[in-house]
Protein backbone atom coordinates (compact mmCIF):
# COMPACT_ATOMS: atom_id res chain seq x y z
CA UNK A 1 0.00 0.00 0.00
CA UNK A 2 1.38 3.54 -0.89
CA UNK A 3 2.13 5.38 2.03
CA UNK A 4 0.39 8.58 3.26
CA UNK A 5 0.54 12.15 5.22
CA UNK A 6 -1.43 13.18 7.85
CA UNK A 7 -3.36 15.20 5.53
CA UNK A 8 -4.31 11.50 3.67
CA UNK A 9 -2.17 12.36 1.07
CA UNK A 10 -0.26 9.59 -1.14
CA UNK A 11 3.64 10.37 -0.01
CA UNK A 12 4.49 10.12 -4.31
CA UNK A 13 1.45 12.99 -4.32
CA UNK A 14 2.71 15.30 -1.41
CA UNK A 15 6.23 15.28 -2.32
CA UNK A 16 4.98 16.01 -5.76
CA UNK A 17 2.58 18.78 -4.88
CA UNK A 18 5.57 20.29 -2.06
CA UNK A 19 8.35 20.17 -5.14
CA UNK A 20 5.61 22.50 -7.15
CA UNK A 21 5.20 24.95 -4.20
CA UNK A 22 8.68 25.54 -4.04
CA UNK A 23 8.94 26.07 -7.31
CA UNK A 24 6.13 28.91 -7.41
CA UNK A 25 7.85 30.01 -3.96
CA UNK A 26 11.09 30.59 -5.84
CA UNK A 27 9.70 32.25 -8.97
CA UNK A 28 11.00 28.90 -10.89
CA UNK A 29 10.33 28.97 -14.35
CA UNK A 30 7.75 27.01 -15.71
CA UNK A 31 6.10 26.04 -19.27
CA UNK A 32 3.16 26.48 -20.62
CA UNK A 33 2.96 22.87 -20.82
CA UNK A 34 3.55 22.13 -17.15
CA UNK A 35 1.06 25.25 -15.85
CA UNK A 36 -2.09 23.84 -17.25
CA UNK A 37 -1.18 20.50 -14.72
CA UNK A 38 0.09 22.09 -12.10
CA UNK A 39 -2.84 24.24 -12.17
CA UNK A 40 -5.13 20.92 -12.19
CA UNK A 41 -2.96 19.97 -8.95
CA UNK A 42 -3.33 22.81 -6.92
CA UNK A 43 -7.05 22.91 -7.10
CA UNK A 44 -7.24 19.14 -6.54
CA UNK A 45 -5.25 19.81 -3.21
CA UNK A 46 -6.97 23.16 -2.30
CA UNK A 47 -3.31 24.58 -2.81
CA UNK A 48 -4.98 28.57 -3.39
CA UNK A 49 -2.39 30.47 -2.19
CA UNK A 50 0.01 28.71 -4.68
CA UNK A 51 -2.72 28.30 -7.10
CA UNK A 52 -3.23 32.34 -7.30
CA UNK A 53 0.77 33.21 -7.36
CA UNK A 54 0.82 30.76 -10.39
CA UNK A 55 -1.38 32.35 -12.22
CA UNK A 56 -0.26 36.18 -11.57
CA UNK A 57 3.01 35.77 -11.99
CA UNK A 58 3.93 32.99 -14.81
CA UNK A 59 3.74 34.16 -18.36
CA UNK A 60 3.41 37.86 -18.19
CA UNK A 61 5.34 37.94 -20.95
CA UNK A 62 2.92 36.24 -23.05
CA UNK A 63 -0.45 38.06 -22.64
CA UNK A 64 -2.70 35.87 -24.00
CA UNK A 65 -1.60 32.87 -21.98
CA UNK A 66 -1.57 35.54 -18.93
CA UNK A 67 -4.92 36.04 -19.63
CA UNK A 68 -5.93 32.45 -20.24
CA UNK A 69 -4.37 32.36 -16.46
CA UNK A 70 -6.36 34.88 -15.42
CA UNK A 71 -9.90 33.67 -16.86
CA UNK A 72 -8.77 30.30 -14.65
CA UNK A 73 -8.51 32.17 -11.51
CA UNK A 74 -11.80 34.32 -11.74
CA UNK A 75 -13.60 30.96 -12.09
CA UNK A 76 -11.64 29.24 -9.41
CA UNK A 77 -12.73 32.04 -6.89
CA UNK A 78 -16.12 32.15 -8.14
CA UNK A 79 -16.60 28.22 -7.89
CA UNK A 80 -14.43 27.16 -4.93
CA UNK A 81 -13.24 29.84 -3.25
CA UNK A 82 -16.06 31.83 -2.59
CA UNK A 83 -14.54 35.00 -2.66
CA UNK A 84 -16.42 38.25 -3.93
CA UNK A 85 -13.78 40.50 -2.98
CA UNK A 86 -10.82 38.92 -4.66
CA UNK A 87 -12.70 37.86 -7.71
CA UNK A 88 -13.96 41.53 -7.73
CA UNK A 89 -10.15 42.83 -7.50
CA UNK A 90 -8.78 40.17 -9.48
CA UNK A 91 -11.23 41.67 -12.52
CA UNK A 92 -10.20 45.17 -11.42
CA UNK A 93 -6.76 44.55 -12.52
CA UNK A 94 -8.11 42.69 -15.35
CA UNK A 95 -9.97 45.47 -16.95
CA UNK A 96 -7.67 48.22 -15.94
CA UNK A 97 -4.07 46.87 -17.15
CA UNK A 98 -5.16 45.25 -20.59
CA UNK A 99 -8.17 47.20 -21.36
CA UNK A 100 -9.97 44.19 -22.13
CA UNK A 101 -13.80 45.11 -22.76
CA UNK A 102 -17.12 44.06 -21.73
CA UNK A 103 -17.43 41.11 -23.63
CA UNK A 104 -14.41 39.63 -22.40
CA UNK A 105 -15.00 39.28 -18.78
CA UNK A 106 -18.65 38.77 -19.41
CA UNK A 107 -18.07 35.69 -21.28
CA UNK A 108 -15.94 34.11 -18.98
CA UNK A 109 -18.28 34.80 -15.90
CA UNK A 110 -21.66 34.32 -17.06
CA UNK A 111 -21.88 30.33 -16.82
CA UNK A 112 -20.22 30.89 -13.07
CA UNK A 113 -22.76 33.28 -11.67
CA UNK A 114 -25.91 32.24 -13.99
CA UNK A 115 -27.43 30.60 -11.07
CA UNK A 116 -26.46 33.54 -8.60
CA UNK A 117 -27.77 36.80 -9.40
CA UNK A 118 -26.98 38.34 -6.09
CA UNK A 119 -23.44 37.71 -6.61
CA UNK A 120 -23.95 38.07 -10.40
CA UNK A 121 -25.16 41.71 -9.04
CA UNK A 122 -22.49 42.16 -6.35
CA UNK A 123 -19.97 41.85 -9.08
CA UNK A 124 -21.09 43.40 -11.87
CA UNK A 125 -21.59 46.81 -9.41
CA UNK A 126 -18.09 46.88 -8.44
CA UNK A 127 -16.32 46.93 -11.84
CA UNK A 128 -19.22 48.42 -14.85
CA UNK A 129 -17.34 51.86 -14.21
CA UNK A 130 -13.64 50.17 -14.57
CA UNK A 131 -14.26 50.13 -18.30
CA UNK A 132 -12.45 52.97 -20.18
CA UNK A 133 -14.87 52.24 -22.94
CA UNK A 134 -17.58 53.72 -23.17
CA UNK A 135 -19.92 50.92 -24.58
CA UNK A 136 -18.43 48.67 -22.63
CA UNK A 137 -19.87 50.28 -19.41
CA UNK A 138 -23.44 50.51 -20.97
CA UNK A 139 -23.02 46.81 -21.87
CA UNK A 140 -22.30 46.34 -18.20
CA UNK A 141 -24.89 48.98 -16.73
CA UNK A 142 -27.31 47.13 -18.90
CA UNK A 143 -27.17 44.03 -17.50
CA UNK A 144 -26.85 44.83 -14.34
CA UNK A 145 -30.44 46.62 -14.82
CA UNK A 146 -31.88 43.29 -16.62
CA UNK A 147 -30.46 41.13 -13.55
CA UNK A 148 -32.08 44.17 -10.96
CA UNK A 149 -35.46 43.78 -12.66
CA UNK A 150 -36.19 40.66 -14.17
CA UNK A 151 -34.14 38.24 -11.69
CA UNK A 152 -34.37 40.11 -8.68
CA UNK A 153 -37.69 42.47 -9.00
CA UNK A 154 -35.95 45.14 -6.86
CA UNK A 155 -37.43 48.17 -7.88
CA UNK A 156 -35.17 50.29 -5.63
CA UNK A 157 -31.71 49.33 -7.48
CA UNK A 158 -33.71 48.96 -11.10
CA UNK A 159 -34.35 52.64 -10.75
CA UNK A 160 -30.92 53.07 -9.86
CA UNK A 161 -28.98 51.63 -12.18
CA UNK A 162 -31.23 52.87 -15.03
CA UNK A 163 -30.72 56.08 -13.67
CA UNK A 164 -27.19 55.07 -14.03
CA UNK A 165 -27.43 54.17 -17.38
CA UNK A 166 -29.59 57.06 -18.75
CA UNK A 167 -26.79 59.20 -17.20
CA UNK A 168 -24.15 57.49 -19.08
CA UNK A 169 -25.93 56.99 -22.27
CA UNK A 170 -28.15 59.76 -22.37
CA UNK A 171 -30.22 57.90 -26.03
CA UNK A 172 -30.33 54.42 -24.46
CA UNK A 173 -33.30 53.28 -25.63
CA UNK A 174 -33.57 50.29 -22.70
CA UNK A 175 -33.16 53.42 -20.21
CA UNK A 176 -35.84 55.47 -22.16
CA UNK A 177 -38.85 52.22 -22.19
CA UNK A 178 -38.25 51.38 -18.63
CA UNK A 179 -38.39 55.53 -17.59
CA UNK A 180 -41.49 55.95 -20.72
CA UNK A 181 -43.22 52.91 -18.32
CA UNK A 182 -43.01 54.11 -14.98
CA UNK A 183 -44.16 57.57 -16.06
CA UNK A 184 -47.27 56.00 -17.84
CA UNK A 185 -47.83 53.62 -14.76
CA UNK A 186 -47.95 56.48 -12.61
CA UNK A 187 -49.64 58.57 -14.80
CA UNK A 188 -46.96 61.64 -15.16
CA UNK A 189 -47.75 62.23 -19.00
CA UNK A 190 -45.86 65.23 -19.51
CA UNK A 191 -42.73 62.99 -18.89
CA UNK A 192 -44.27 59.97 -20.38
CA UNK A 193 -44.26 62.53 -23.21
CA UNK A 194 -40.45 63.58 -23.38
CA UNK A 195 -39.34 60.05 -22.91
CA UNK A 196 -41.70 58.66 -26.17
CA UNK A 197 -39.81 61.96 -27.89
CA UNK A 198 -36.83 60.74 -27.10
CA UNK A 199 -37.49 57.35 -28.03
CA UNK A 200 -38.81 58.68 -31.56
CA UNK A 201 -35.39 60.09 -32.05
CA UNK A 202 -33.33 57.11 -31.54
CA UNK A 203 -35.64 54.40 -32.86
CA UNK A 204 -36.10 52.90 -36.19
CA UNK A 205 -38.66 50.43 -38.16
CA UNK A 206 -41.24 48.86 -35.93
CA UNK A 207 -40.04 50.26 -32.58
CA UNK A 208 -40.33 53.74 -34.14
CA UNK A 209 -43.84 53.11 -35.14
CA UNK A 210 -45.03 51.86 -32.33
CA UNK A 211 -43.55 54.47 -29.96
CA UNK A 212 -45.48 57.23 -32.57
CA UNK A 213 -48.84 55.32 -32.44
CA UNK A 214 -47.71 55.38 -28.41
CA UNK A 215 -47.29 59.13 -28.46
CA UNK A 216 -50.65 59.48 -30.66
CA UNK A 217 -53.18 57.48 -27.89
CA UNK A 218 -51.73 59.57 -25.13
CA UNK A 219 -52.33 62.56 -26.63
CA UNK A 220 -55.40 61.63 -27.70
CA UNK A 221 -56.88 59.72 -24.59
CA UNK A 222 -54.53 61.26 -21.43
CA UNK A 223 -54.08 64.37 -22.38
CA UNK A 224 -57.70 64.65 -24.35
CA UNK A 225 -55.43 67.20 -27.53
CA UNK A 226 -56.83 64.92 -30.88
CA UNK A 227 -55.37 67.22 -33.32
CA UNK A 228 -51.80 66.87 -31.51
CA UNK A 229 -52.81 63.02 -31.95
CA UNK A 230 -53.09 63.03 -35.74
CA UNK A 231 -50.45 65.36 -36.07
CA UNK A 232 -47.92 62.80 -34.63
CA UNK A 233 -49.25 59.80 -36.55
CA UNK A 234 -49.10 62.10 -39.86
CA UNK A 235 -45.18 63.16 -39.64
CA UNK A 236 -44.67 59.59 -38.34
CA UNK A 237 -46.81 56.77 -39.32
CA UNK A 238 -47.47 57.84 -43.04
CA UNK A 239 -45.61 54.63 -44.28
CA UNK A 240 -46.75 52.16 -40.83
CA UNK A 241 -47.68 49.04 -41.54
CA UNK A 242 -49.10 48.89 -38.01
CA UNK A 243 -53.16 49.31 -37.54
CA UNK A 244 -53.74 52.96 -36.69
CA UNK A 245 -57.32 53.28 -37.40
CA UNK A 246 -58.57 53.11 -33.77
CA UNK A 247 -56.50 55.94 -33.19
CA UNK A 248 -57.24 57.96 -36.40
CA UNK A 249 -61.21 57.45 -35.70
CA UNK A 250 -61.25 57.58 -32.05
CA UNK A 251 -59.38 61.74 -33.25
CA UNK A 252 -61.83 62.52 -36.26
CA UNK A 253 -65.24 61.67 -33.81
CA UNK A 254 -63.69 64.23 -31.15
CA UNK A 255 -63.26 66.26 -33.41
CA UNK A 256 -66.75 65.77 -35.38
CA UNK A 257 -64.95 65.25 -38.33
CA UNK A 258 -67.94 62.79 -39.48
CA UNK A 259 -66.37 62.14 -42.78
CA UNK A 260 -62.96 60.89 -42.10
CA UNK A 261 -64.83 58.23 -39.94
CA UNK A 262 -66.80 57.04 -42.07
CA UNK A 263 -63.85 56.94 -44.51
CA UNK A 264 -62.21 54.91 -42.31
CA UNK A 265 -65.48 52.62 -41.62
CA UNK A 266 -65.69 51.75 -45.14
CA UNK A 267 -61.76 50.63 -45.15
CA UNK A 268 -62.63 48.73 -43.03
CA UNK A 269 -65.99 47.11 -44.89
CA UNK A 270 -63.76 46.73 -47.86
CA UNK A 271 -60.91 44.32 -46.34
CA UNK A 272 -63.32 42.49 -44.14
CA UNK A 273 -65.19 39.40 -45.29
CA UNK A 274 -66.65 38.71 -42.57
CA UNK A 275 -70.87 39.59 -43.51
CA UNK A 276 -72.13 40.22 -39.86
CA UNK A 277 -68.62 42.09 -39.32
CA UNK A 278 -69.68 44.32 -42.46
CA UNK A 279 -73.03 44.90 -40.85
CA UNK A 280 -72.11 46.31 -38.02
CA UNK A 281 -69.73 48.70 -39.68
CA UNK A 282 -72.70 49.57 -42.06
CA UNK A 283 -74.96 50.26 -39.09
CA UNK A 284 -71.83 52.28 -37.18
CA UNK A 285 -71.81 54.52 -41.06
CA UNK A 286 -75.75 54.96 -40.71
CA UNK A 287 -74.81 56.63 -37.40
CA UNK A 288 -72.69 58.45 -38.46
CA UNK A 289 -74.71 59.85 -41.48
CA UNK A 290 -77.42 60.74 -38.95
CA UNK A 291 -75.58 62.80 -36.77
CA UNK A 292 -74.53 64.84 -39.49
CA UNK A 293 -77.51 65.21 -40.68
CA UNK A 294 -77.80 63.33 -43.75
CA UNK A 295 -80.81 61.21 -43.57
CA UNK A 296 -81.04 59.57 -47.14
CA UNK A 297 -77.85 58.56 -46.55
CA UNK A 298 -77.91 56.75 -43.10
CA UNK A 299 -81.08 55.02 -44.82
CA UNK A 300 -78.71 53.47 -47.74
CA UNK A 301 -76.33 52.38 -44.81
CA UNK A 302 -78.94 50.61 -42.80
CA UNK A 303 -80.15 48.93 -45.65
CA UNK A 304 -77.01 47.79 -46.03
CA UNK A 305 -76.25 46.82 -42.65
CA UNK A 306 -79.63 44.74 -43.14
CA UNK A 307 -78.74 42.85 -46.34
CA UNK A 308 -75.84 41.96 -44.79
CA UNK A 309 -77.56 40.36 -42.07
CA UNK A 310 -81.40 40.29 -42.00
CA UNK A 311 -80.99 39.64 -38.14
CA UNK A 312 -80.01 43.27 -37.62
CA UNK A 313 -83.16 43.88 -36.24
CA UNK A 314 -81.57 47.40 -34.76
CA UNK A 315 -81.04 48.14 -38.90
CA UNK A 316 -84.72 48.43 -38.86
CA UNK A 317 -84.93 49.84 -35.66
CA UNK A 318 -83.00 52.71 -36.60
CA UNK A 319 -85.06 53.56 -40.00
CA UNK A 320 -88.21 53.24 -38.60
CA UNK A 321 -86.84 56.28 -36.57
CA UNK A 322 -85.96 58.07 -39.61
CA UNK A 323 -89.28 57.13 -41.69
CA UNK A 324 -91.39 58.45 -38.37
CA UNK A 325 -90.18 61.41 -38.36
CA UNK A 326 -90.36 61.94 -41.93
CA UNK A 327 -94.46 60.92 -41.59
CA UNK A 328 -93.48 57.93 -44.54
CA UNK A 329 -95.87 55.34 -42.67
CA UNK A 330 -95.19 53.00 -45.61
CA UNK A 331 -91.55 52.36 -44.91
CA UNK A 332 -92.17 52.36 -41.45
CA UNK A 333 -94.92 49.90 -42.22
CA UNK A 334 -92.17 47.60 -44.44
CA UNK A 335 -89.69 47.86 -41.77
CA UNK A 336 -91.48 46.80 -39.06
CA UNK A 337 -93.17 43.77 -41.35
CA UNK A 338 -89.34 42.88 -41.68
CA UNK A 339 -89.10 42.96 -37.77
CA UNK A 340 -92.02 40.69 -37.25
CA UNK A 341 -90.87 37.80 -39.61
CA UNK A 342 -87.94 37.46 -38.07
CA UNK A 343 -89.06 37.18 -34.10
CA UNK A 344 -89.24 34.06 -32.63
CA UNK A 345 -90.67 35.02 -29.14
CA UNK A 346 -94.34 35.18 -29.28
CA UNK A 347 -95.35 37.76 -27.45
CA UNK A 348 -92.19 40.41 -29.40
CA UNK A 349 -94.52 38.92 -32.36
CA UNK A 350 -98.00 40.14 -31.21
CA UNK A 351 -96.66 43.31 -29.99
CA UNK A 352 -95.57 44.24 -33.20
CA UNK A 353 -98.32 42.45 -34.57
CA UNK A 354 -100.78 45.42 -33.20
CA UNK A 355 -98.28 48.22 -33.86
CA UNK A 356 -98.49 47.26 -37.85
CA UNK A 357 -102.89 46.90 -37.34
CA UNK A 358 -102.68 50.77 -35.83
CA UNK A 359 -100.43 51.87 -38.95
CA UNK A 360 -102.68 50.06 -41.41
CA UNK A 361 -105.40 52.17 -40.21
CA UNK A 362 -103.40 55.33 -40.09
CA UNK A 363 -102.41 54.88 -43.22
CA UNK A 364 -106.02 53.44 -45.15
Amino acid sequence: MPQTTAQGIDTASAERLRAVVDRIRHNDRISPSESDQIAQLLVDYECWDSLFTLLGTHSKDNQELFLANQKFAIRTHIKYVNDDQACVELLDKIITTYKVNFSFIWDEVRHQLEDDVLLQARVLTAIWDRFDQLDCRVKCLERLCLVYEKKLADDEQTRKHYRLLINVDANNIRALKYFKSVYVYNFQWDQAIAAIKKILQVSRGLDKYRAAQELAAIYLYSKHKPSRALAVLERYCEDSPLDKSMILYDSYIRLEDWGSCIKILQGKINSNNNTTQQSQLHLKIAGLYTRAGNSAAAVTEYRAAFAKDVNCIEALEAMIGIYAKEDAWEDVLECLLDIQARLAERSHYLRVERLVNRIKKHTA
